[in-house]
């Protein structure tokens, strides 16, 4: 699920197409932090799937080393969503440039 900004009244002819080129945009950043989420389900399915011991009546090696492998995956998720995001927000960076655009007068 994507929450994405939205104007909140009607616009100028000229802001309404600053404004699809910014949600374009917008929309396009977060469709990537989605990607990476896909990828990171993705590898959790991978890692866990067969997961099995021997001699485990209830489990317990299997919801220990299961979680180990998440949080390992989880942690490598969060380490790529960060990564973007700097990338994207950074000074001079591609938000950045979409919102100045869409400030910009005409």
């Amino acid at each position: 699920t994507y929450t994405l900004p939205r104007l909140a009244s009607a616009a100028t002819p000229a802001l309404q197409t600053r404004w699809k080129r910014f949600f374009a945009g917008v929309r396009a950043h977060e469709h990537n932090h989605g990607r990476i989420a896909k990828t990171m389900m993705r590898a959790t399915e991978k890692s866990i799937t067969g997961l099995q011991f021997a001699d485990n009546l209830f489990c317990s090696k299997t919801h220990r080393e299961a979680r180990r492998r998440i949080k390992a995956v989880y942690a490598e998720y969060e380490a790529r969503q960060n990564a973007f995001d700097a990338r994207e927000h950074r000074d001079g960076g591609h938000v950045e440039h979409l919102i100045r655009a869409l400030l910009r007068k005409q």
